[in-house]
């Protein structure tokens, strides 16, 4: 039997209303879900290093199943990932899913500088791929087709 679990995924009020102005657009020509660009929005939060809480206002932004879910093996592998590398920091009082909500936070709100910093779609998407080879490379992981040019070369 596999084992499941519901997590609320959070957001404040205008950050919510911030992520559902790009899902909006973005459904337009993808179909990605907000869950994932939820945690697109953690994992970018987390880059930055930028957490905001959410004071006031809770928005449940969507719940997923979680735990065994393939659908979401990779999030979840960057949930716990995030939450290893910033257990030092922590206070006893956030458990992983609320400091990954405060990564969410911050990311949503850069993301949608970018949204509004584009001319359309199109031009946001473009940046978002732009800025994760960035950030890739940055952080040192080889791409798939640059392993596969380091075994031809050998």
């Amino acid at each position: 039997m596999m084992e499941s679990s519901v997590l609320l995924l959070r957001l404040n009020e205008e950050n919510n209303n911030k992520l559902n102005e790009i899902m909006n657009k973005l459904k337009e020509i993808t179909n990605i879900t907000k869950a994932k660009m939820y945690f697109f929005a953690g994992a970018y939060g987390y880059f930055y290093d930028k957490r905001e809480k959410i004071q006031n206002n809770p928005i449940d932004v969507t719940r997923v199943e979680f735990l065994n879910n393939p659908e979401y093996k990779v999030q979840k592998i960057l949930l716990n990932s995030i939450c290893q590398s910033q257990k030092e920091n922590l206070d006893e009082n956030i458990n992983r899913y609320k400091l990954f909500e405060e990564y969410a936070n911050a990311g949503v709100r850069k993301l949608y500088d970018i949204f509004t910093e584009s001319s359309d779609i199109e031009e946001f998407i473009e940046s978002l791929e732009l800025e994760v080879i960035r950030i890739i490379e940055t952080l040192g992981i080889s791409t798939e087709e640059e392993e596969e040019e380091k075994n031809e070369q050998t």
